[in-house]
């Protein structure tokens, strides 16, 4: 047992050492911090960051160990991607972002080593080998060297990008082609849990006047709006897609033009807020106003007689509070006209009035035909 102030023995194993780990992490996670003065959170703090740091550096070699020895296939898996999926029960993303470390911190072996001394934290040695990987690759251990000694003697982000960019313009190479040398622009948009999106990129500087457009439709709409800053960018964008479909200047797919299609159950849309009101309003303006006149039996067939008898069609009747539409009554005349050769001739025709339908009644209705007395 290790007296206070002494530091534990080194372990002995690698299981020794994840044990550890996993038993210092766990006393952290249950202590409680509230107790601890503000000096003590601060450097629990501190050290849980080195720890972070140290965290990448070791899972990118032991990750590299295991993916060049071809452990996955013992386990009937295919890559290191998907063995990490199903046996560490990590995302897909997450499994990808574990291997692009292994990858990242073999080509920038210089930073890999300050990661395991926990000199440096893990954001700020992603952007020194992003800002390092658009020099040349002999040049790029050498500005990694650069860069972690002025991050070590106390330089900020933007100092240390200042730099970056004074050593690209120093071991730059001329331009062999016509290219705008920015080949790691990107754009990412993955689809999540019930639809939702997440967007990843690199954009180039004349993609990032993007930010003129959301400054434009960004703004708070008054006082009474409360989003933030991010919730007005992602508003900002979606109006701007909505524009861009709505003016009709994408290109066409299939020789149609682009549209937004929603599918949602009947019971989604009636239970929208405002729902009930629409389809009161709806129903008012469509129900039916007409009211059959029935026909006597005697009349729905015509006697049996040698002498031509004579009928007449008369027209719906609509109740007295609306009044009949105009389509309504010519489809009405148009089919009485052509049914009244028919009818005049002595057979049993009855014509049917062809309209559209309303809720709860299909279409075509009858209307009725009298005989003169």
């Amino acid at each position: 047992m290790c007296l206070p102030g002494q530091a534990p023995p080194a372990p002995e194993t690698a299981a020794d050492a994840a044990a550890m780990a996993r038993a210092a992490l766990g006393w952290l996670a249950a202590a409680d911090a509230a107790s601890l003065t503000a000096a003590e959170q601060a450097d629990c703090l501190r050290a849980l960051e080195q720890a972070e740091s140290m965290h990448t550096a070791a899972r990118a070699r032991v990750l590299a160990a295991f993916a060049a020895a071809g452990g996955y296939e013992d386990d009937g898996q295919g890559s290191a991607k998907t063995w990490l999926a199903w046996q560490t029960r990590v995302t897909g993303g997450a499994a990808a972002g574990a291997l692009g470390w292994m990858r990242r911190l073999a080509a920038h072996p210089v930073v890999r080593d300050a990661l395991a001394a926990g000199d440096i934290s893990e954001s700020w040695a992603r952007q020194i080998c992003a800002w390092s990987d658009l020099l040349p690759e002999d040049k790029r251990d050498d500005a990694d060297t650069i860069l972690l000694g002025a991050a070590a003697g106390g330089a900020r982000l933007r100092d240390l990008e200042g730099l970056a960019e004074q050593i690209r313009q120093r071991t730059a190479r001329p331009d062999a082609d016509e290219d705008d040398g920015f080949d790691d622009r990107s754009l990412r948009l993955a689809t999540t849990f019930r639809g939702a999106g997440k967007l990843h990129g690199d954009l180039t500087p004349q993609c990032a006047a993007l930010a003129a457009v959301l400054e434009a439709l960004g703004k708070r709409a008054g006082p009474e709006d409360l989003r933030s800053k991010r919730q007005r960018d992602h508003d900002a964008l979606e109006e701007a897609m909505r524009r861009l479909i709505a003016a009709g200047c994408l290109p066409e797919r299939a020789g149609q033009p682009t549209q937004i299609q929603l599918h949602l159950t009947l019971d989604q849309l009636r239970g929208l807020p405002g729902a009930a009101a629409a389809e009161a309003a709806w129903a008012g303006r469509l129900r039916p106003a007409r009211v059959m006149t029935a026909m006597p039996p005697s009349s729905r067939s015509p006697p049996a007689t040698s002498t031509p008898t004579s009928w007449t069609a008369s027209p719906p009747h609509y109740r007295p509070d609306e009044a009949p539409r105009p389509a309504a009554r010519a489809a009405w005349t148009a089919e009485t006209a052509l049914t009244a050769p028919a009818i005049r001739a002595g057979r049993t025709t009855r014509p049917t009035w062809r309209g559209a339908g309303w809720p709860g009644r299909p279409p075509g209705r009858s209307c009725s035909l009298t005989r003169p007395t």
